[in-house]
């Protein structure tokens, strides 16, 4: 009973990184809604789990530019995500400006606290016209390296090429969003999380019988 109040949480450091020119959702209630959605979502799986913790960085791109919203807050701080939607038109350097955010987290990672898993998710129809640093090509070769180390990344959307497009950078995780939103869009996230969270369960307690076998 001690051993188990005194076990350290699984650590789970989450990235959104929000397209806030997506064209494709319907209305602007619609986006904001996909990502309060997946923030219960994490908040749920917190409140069932005593043994995991969520720590959430969530930056807005708007034609290009990057903004950090808030970064590594505990998943209770992040209540609400109501920022305002660019409807002037698509997102063309979307690709530099995914690298950038990645870039960006990756830099700030000395401010965190270790985590056993980090998981970003990325809110976009995935049009690009006009990037320069970060090419589809290039993206996938840093998305497939940072899973190649355990890194989770799923992509939200919709349009009619954003599987193609998702799985162009590296991405087989995705989900195709279609209004209205139904219970299994909702809980999309935390199912990821909930697999992720057992896996690593699991590994740790074959590591614990191996050393106590030793």
């Amino acid at each position: 009973m001690t051993a188990f109040a005194n076990r350290t949480p699984f650590t789970v450091h989450h990235l959104f990184i929000v397209d806030m020119n997506s064209t494709h959702a319907p209305t602007e209630k619609d986006i904001l809604a996909r990502v309060n959605d997946s923030l219960d979502s994490i908040r749920q799986s917190e409140s069932k789990h005593n043994s995991q913790k969520h720590n959430i960085t969530i930056m807005t791109i708007t034609q290009g530019l990057i903004k950090c919203v808030c970064h590594d807050v505990h998943i209770n701080q992040a209540t609400h995500f109501n920022e305002t939607i660019n409807k002037q038109g698509s997102n063309k350097a979307l690709f530099d400006a995914i690298g950038g955010s990645i870039a960006t987290w990756r830099a700030l990672s000395h401010l965190r606290e270790h985590a056993d898993s980090h998981q970003v998710s990325i809110f976009s129809d995935g049009k690009d016209e006009s990037s320069k640093k970060y090419t589809a090509c290039t993206l996938r070769t840093i998305i497939t390296s940072l899973t190649g180390e355990g890194w989770k990344f799923t992509m939200i959307g919709t349009g009619a090429l954003f599987p193609q497009v998702a799985k162009h950078i590296g991405i087989h995780n995705y989900y195709i969003c279609r209004p209205p939103r139904t219970s299994k869009e909702r809980n999309f996230l935390i199912a990821q999380l909930k697999r992720q969270w057992r896996l690593q369960q699991i590994s740790n307690q074959l590591n614990s019988e191996t050393q106590v076998a030793a």
